[in-house]
């Protein structure tokens, strides 16, 4: 279900995964893997480790909703945040994701396996077994460093936009929230503005660009906490939802500016601009 032409959607599912910037550096890892970085990455691990840690991925604690007991959110606010909370796909859809595209759609099966084991091992976190999620990445780890090379989209304005996220007071994450719902009751604007980039991006061969894009704005986003608190007077499923739909519409924005018209960018940057 997850493809590189909506990697915002891709982006505001991971933002659901209580290690979402962990998880979003493994994938932009793999999707930023050279030739010569595929081709040192060892033997896999054993297939019962891999089975035993897949095992724990569907029973790993995901969030399943915000609303904490004894609150006073609505018996329908409490079910809008337990429906927002879940997670749309699964790590075998991130998996085929990641083989069809480039780099493991071509390469060596062991290759392939070890940079799928080590997604594996992320989504999966302390639901498996700490020795078995050591073994199943230990041909990851040996082999490659953790940073990729930098992104070749969005320049320094994507930079700034990532840095200011991590950087923002809860005040302008509501403004940021109350732009969003103005704008949703009035218009379906934002879903015409991303569809318009998203099919820019396809047009002109950016998609793994924009991706990793998406991925730097998921880790941002992550490690700020914005994206799991309650905001302003709107249930926490609500609030979170606004920050992560507005970082990934700027973030897409911001990674096809030079060739998106002016009304698309002003639809897009719009919320994030809001907080400012």
């Amino acid at each position: 279900m997850y493809s590189l032409v909506s990697a915002a959607v891709l982006a505001q599912d991971l933002l659901r995964h209580p290690y979402a910037a962990r998880l979003a550096e493994v994938v932009d890892r793999v999707l930023s893997l050279t030739p010569h970085e595929l081709a040192s990455l060892g033997a896999p691990a054993p297939d019962q480790v891999r089975r035993r840690v897949l095992a724990a991925c569907a029973t790993a604690a995901h969030p399943t909703g915000r609303a904490e007991p004894g609150t006073t959110a609505t018996e329908r606010e409490r079910a809008v945040d337990v429906l927002d909370g879940a997670l749309l796909g699964s790590v075998e859809d991130l998996h085929r994701l990641l083989l069809r595209e480039e780099p493991l759609r071509t390469a060596g099966a062991d290759a392939a396996q070890v940079a799928l084991d080590a997604v594996t091992a992320t989504w999966a976190g302390p639901a498996a077994s700490l020795s078995d999620v050591g073994v199943l990445m230990q041909p990851w780890d040996a082999a490659l460093p953790l940073v990729g090379p930098p992104l070749a989209v969005g320049g320094a304005p994507l930079r700034d936009l990532l840095e200011g996220v991590v950087r923002r007071t809860p005040e302008q994450w509501e403004r940021t929230v109350a732009s969003h719902l103005a704008r949703r009751r009035l218009s379906k604007g934002w879903s015409t503005a991303m569809h318009e980039a998203c099919r820019v991006a396809w047009e002109r061969g950016r998609l793994l660009e924009v991706a990793r894009a998406q991925l730097a704005g998921v880790r941002a986003l992550a490690l700020s906490g914005a994206s799991a608190a309650p905001t302003g007077g709107e249930s926490s499923a609500v609030g979170s939802s606004a920050v992560a739909m507005a970082v990934t519409a700027a973030v897409q924005a911001l990674s096809t500016a030079d060739v998106l018209d002016e009304r698309t960018r002003t639809a897009l940057l719009g919320d994030w601009e809001a907080g400012q």
